[in-house]
Protein backbone atom coordinates (compact mmCIF):
# COMPACT_ATOMS: atom_id res chain seq x y z
CA UNK A 1 0.00 0.00 0.00
CA UNK A 2 1.57 3.41 -1.10
CA UNK A 3 1.92 6.25 1.65
CA UNK A 4 -0.55 8.24 -0.25
CA UNK A 5 -3.09 5.21 -0.14
CA UNK A 6 -2.45 5.11 4.00
CA UNK A 7 -3.36 8.77 4.31
CA UNK A 8 -6.12 8.21 2.83
CA UNK A 9 -7.51 5.53 4.65
CA UNK A 10 -6.31 6.64 7.74
CA UNK A 11 -8.38 10.00 7.58
CA UNK A 12 -11.41 7.58 5.93
CA UNK A 13 -11.09 5.44 9.19
CA UNK A 14 -10.77 8.53 11.81
CA UNK A 15 -14.26 10.37 10.53
CA UNK A 16 -15.97 7.30 10.33
CA UNK A 17 -14.42 6.71 14.30
CA UNK A 18 -16.09 10.29 14.55
CA UNK A 19 -19.49 9.21 12.74
CA UNK A 20 -19.93 6.24 14.70
CA UNK A 21 -19.37 7.70 18.27
CA UNK A 22 -21.59 10.02 17.73
CA UNK A 23 -24.21 7.45 16.74
CA UNK A 24 -23.65 6.00 19.94
CA UNK A 25 -25.42 9.52 21.88
CA UNK A 26 -28.64 10.95 22.04
CA UNK A 27 -30.72 13.38 19.45
CA UNK A 28 -30.05 15.82 22.48
CA UNK A 29 -26.42 15.51 22.08
CA UNK A 30 -26.29 15.22 18.58
CA UNK A 31 -28.32 18.48 18.47
CA UNK A 32 -25.85 20.31 20.79
CA UNK A 33 -22.48 19.05 19.02
CA UNK A 34 -23.94 19.46 15.28
CA UNK A 35 -21.35 22.37 15.34
CA UNK A 36 -18.88 20.41 15.73
CA UNK A 37 -20.13 17.65 13.19
CA UNK A 38 -20.09 20.12 10.46
CA UNK A 39 -17.22 21.47 11.69
CA UNK A 40 -15.49 18.10 11.18
CA UNK A 41 -17.86 17.44 8.03
CA UNK A 42 -16.05 20.90 6.14
CA UNK A 43 -12.59 20.02 7.40
CA UNK A 44 -12.58 15.56 6.18
CA UNK A 45 -13.87 17.24 2.73
CA UNK A 46 -10.97 20.10 2.88
CA UNK A 47 -8.47 17.20 3.81
CA UNK A 48 -9.40 14.87 1.15
CA UNK A 49 -9.48 17.20 -1.50
CA UNK A 50 -5.90 19.11 -0.62
CA UNK A 51 -3.59 16.33 1.48
CA UNK A 52 -3.51 13.80 -1.39
CA UNK A 53 -1.62 16.00 -3.28
CA UNK A 54 1.01 16.49 -0.82
CA UNK A 55 3.40 13.65 -1.12
CA UNK A 56 6.00 15.35 0.79
CA UNK A 57 3.91 14.85 3.75
CA UNK A 58 2.77 12.06 4.09
CA UNK A 59 5.24 10.62 6.27
CA UNK A 60 4.36 13.57 8.50
CA UNK A 61 0.62 12.86 8.38
CA UNK A 62 1.10 9.25 9.31
CA UNK A 63 2.93 9.86 12.66
CA UNK A 64 0.20 12.30 13.76
CA UNK A 65 -2.10 10.82 16.03
CA UNK A 66 -5.45 11.85 14.50
CA UNK A 67 -5.37 14.04 11.77
CA UNK A 68 -8.40 15.25 12.00
CA UNK A 69 -8.60 16.01 15.24
CA UNK A 70 -5.31 18.59 14.62
CA UNK A 71 -6.84 19.84 11.17
CA UNK A 72 -9.89 20.44 13.03
CA UNK A 73 -7.88 22.30 16.12
CA UNK A 74 -6.13 24.53 13.69
CA UNK A 75 -9.57 25.63 11.69
CA UNK A 76 -11.26 26.12 15.39
CA UNK A 77 -8.20 28.27 16.60
CA UNK A 78 -7.72 30.35 13.33
CA UNK A 79 -11.10 31.15 12.28
CA UNK A 80 -11.49 34.51 13.33
CA UNK A 81 -12.11 36.90 9.79
CA UNK A 82 -14.48 34.30 9.16
CA UNK A 83 -11.67 32.23 6.29
CA UNK A 84 -12.94 28.36 4.47
CA UNK A 85 -12.38 25.55 6.02
CA UNK A 86 -10.49 24.37 2.91
CA UNK A 87 -8.02 27.89 3.13
CA UNK A 88 -7.24 27.26 7.05
CA UNK A 89 -6.58 23.34 6.04
CA UNK A 90 -4.49 24.42 3.13
CA UNK A 91 -2.63 26.80 5.53
CA UNK A 92 -2.09 24.14 7.97
CA UNK A 93 -0.73 21.70 6.09
CA UNK A 94 1.91 24.26 4.21
CA UNK A 95 2.72 24.94 8.17
CA UNK A 96 3.70 21.29 8.29
CA UNK A 97 5.73 21.68 4.93
CA UNK A 98 6.72 24.93 4.92
CA UNK A 99 6.08 26.27 2.01
CA UNK A 100 3.56 29.19 1.88
CA UNK A 101 -0.15 28.33 1.51
CA UNK A 102 -0.40 30.95 -1.70
CA UNK A 103 2.72 28.39 -2.99
CA UNK A 104 0.99 25.37 -2.49
CA UNK A 105 -1.67 27.22 -4.53
CA UNK A 106 0.50 27.94 -7.83
CA UNK A 107 1.91 24.19 -7.80
CA UNK A 108 -1.26 22.48 -7.75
Amino acid sequence: MSQREEVMEKMAFEYERFYQSFLCRSKAAIYEGSAEIELRKEVNRALQRLAPGREDLYAQLLAADSILDEACRYVQDHRAGSPSAVELVGRWLSSLSGVPYHDMQRGS
